[in-house]
């Protein structure tokens, strides 16, 4: 699911940069993956893929904008 998120980024957004977030937090994994917004990305998606998988492991994908950065949240129980 990160390998599928930071191509994502490669292909649809101009940014250059990412960041990768793992925590476990109430027996779960939270995995975030963000970038800076470059104003050309559309404002609410959830990428098919990463949701797909997401949910097959009982989990959650999100996508979370918040001012210039948009961010990919997948939390799964563990």
């Amino acid at each position: 699911m990160i390998a599928e998120a930071l191509s994502n980024i490669r292909r649809h957004t101009t940014s250059e940069t990412a960041a990768i977030r793992l925590a476990v937090e109430h027996d779960r994994l939270v995995v975030e993956v963000s970038n800076v917004r470059d104003g050309l990305s559309p404002g609410e998606f959830l990428p098919k893929t990463i949701s797909s998988r997401c949910e097959s492991l009982g989990g959650v994908a999100m996508i979370v904008n918040r001012g210039k950065e948009t961010k990919v949240k997948v939390t799964i129980p563990l």
